[in-house]
C-alpha cells in the first residue's frame, strides 16, 4: 500500500503493545493479524507482588507480566527467544535509559542535528 495511505495505521509496524493492565486487566493472549505487517503482539498485564528469587533468598516484589503472539512465518524461535531476553534486559535495567546523553566532541553540533 502507498506510505500515504498506512502511515497512520497502527497495523503497520513491527510490534503492536497492548497495556491491557492500564485498565485493570491481566494480559491476554491475542492472535495475530492478516493485515498489516505485525508479527509480534505483546499483551501487558496488571502489576502485582510475586515470589522471586533475590539475592538473599526468596522475597517479594512487584512483577509485570507480558504475554507474546509471533508469527512463525516471519520470526523463528532463536530469534525470538533472543529478542525477548534483550527486552527483558531493558525492562530490568531501566537505569541505563535514565541519563543524559552527551553529543561528540569531534564532530559540530549543527552536522549532528542535519543528521536527524
Amino acid at each position: 500500500m502507498p506510505g500515504a495511505m498506512i502511515r497512520s495505521d497502527p497495523m503497520y509496524a513491527s510490534l503492536f503493545a497492548a497495556n491491557l493492565g492500564s485498565v485493570g486487566i491481566d494480559r491476554a493472549w491475542h492472535h495475530l493479524y492478516e493485515y498489516g505487517t505485525i508479527s509480534l503482539f505483546a499483551a501487558i498485564g496488571v502489576v502485582k507482588p510475586r515470589i522471586v528469587v533475590g539475592e538473599a533468598g526468596p522475597e517479594t516484589r512487584d512483577t509485570l507480566r507480558v504475554r507474546y503472539s509471533f508469527d512463525e512465518r516471519i520470526n523463528d524461535g532463536f530469534y525470538c527467544a533472543a529478542s525477548l531476553e534483550i527486552v527483558r534486559d531493558y525492562l530490568e535495567n531501566p537505569d541505563r535509559f535514565l541519563t543524559q546523553l552527551k553529543a561528540p566532541t569531534d564532530r559540530p553540533l549543527k552536522v549532528l542535528a542535519g543528521a536527524l
